[in-house]
């Protein structure tokens, strides 16, 4: 069964998102009929996918490098999202034993995956943004 599953025959209202003809009532419904649900929520949240995308297209960085690619994250911010990829298994960390501490970040193997996902996405994202206003689409 696809992620797309409930989707399917739904009806679009002007000004308005979506609306699903049968709700899911929690994640676990979500995650009976969407295997990729895990992946979804662990991409969920402001930063994250363009953390993967920036160590995808630059390779490992720094924490600092990535504060000066990414100025409009804060420094907290960025380390709880670095935190929270890293549980995920989507980046690793490496941190060398100097004074101050050299903390290097990277994308594992599933993370690589997914940048490639994103970057399969660009096309898409050139044609969206070349669209229009919303609700001109037929």
């Amino acid at each position: 069964m696809s992620c797309l599953t409930p989707y399917l025959g739904t009806r679009y209202r002007k000004n308005s998102s979506y609306q699903l003809d049968t709700a899911l009532t929690d994640d676990r419904e979500f995650e009976d009929i969407c295997s990729a649900a895990p992946l979804f929520a662990a991409l969920a949240g402001r930063w994250k996918t363009q953390l993967i995308y920036v160590l995808g297209i630059r390779g490992p960085q720094r924490f600092g490098a990535l504060r000066r690619i990414m100025p409009r994250i804060s420094p907290k911010i960025l380390t709880q999202r670095l935190r929270e990829l890293e549980g995920d298994r989507l980046i690793w960390r490496e941190q060398s034993p100097t004074i101050p501490p050299q903390v290097t970040y990277g994308l594992t193997r599933t993370g690589m995956r997914v940048h490639e996902v994103l970057t399969a996405l660009e096309p898409i994202a050139r044609d969206w943004g070349m669209e229009g206003p919303a609700g001109t689409e037929e």
